[in-house]
């Protein structure tokens, strides 16, 4: 089921982020042995909203991807996330979770483009930022838009997108 052109893409993008200063891993629960699924995580700090960013990026092939796919690998994502990152914070500091699902696919339907288009739900500390890449052509999709809520987050997290994945 792996194509040459999406395993391309994938090795690309682990080389980027790891570039980038991100700490890669193939070890997630709840994976099968056979799925390649891969995480990139980073801790940062954002002046906008004075918070710290527990980042991670999922990163899985599937051939011709469905919205249960993006979801799945977020709940993975996230599992992952919480017992990866454990930081002491200063009293009063705040701390959130982003993790990036980005799925490599042979064939990306309608369907899965409203997902990735539209705005990701809203969540106390928890930001979901789904994007979906086409092995054959390159190119990447993510949400564009700006909400009131996470306005600031949004455009950090299109830069990156921009960076690292496309």
């Amino acid at each position: 089921m792996s194509s040459v052109e999406a395993r391309i893409k994938i090795d690309e993008l682990v080389r980027r982020l790891a570039s980038a200063g991100c700490a890669i891993s193939d070890e997630l629960p709840g994976v099968d042995v056979d799925d390649t699924v891969l995480m990139a995580s980073k801790t940062i700090f954002s002046w906008k909203g004075c918070v710290f960013l527990s980042q991670h990026i999922v990163i899985s092939e599937v051939s011709d991807p469905k919205v249960q796919d993006l979801q799945q690998l977020f709940d993975i994502g996230f599992s992952a996330a919480k017992k990866v990152n454990r930081i002491p914070l200063l009293r009063g500091m705040q701390f959130g979770y982003v993790v990036i699902p980005v799925i490599v696919a042979e064939v990306v339907s309608a369907e899965v483009l409203d997902y990735v288009w539209k705005a990701p739900s809203n969540r106390w500390c928890l930001i979901e930022f789904p994007v979906i890449c086409n092995a054959r052509t390159g190119e990447s999709w993510c949400f564009q838009g700006t909400n009131l809520w996470g306005a600031f987050i949004f455009s950090d997290l299109r830069q990156f997108v921009c960076q690292f994945i496309e």
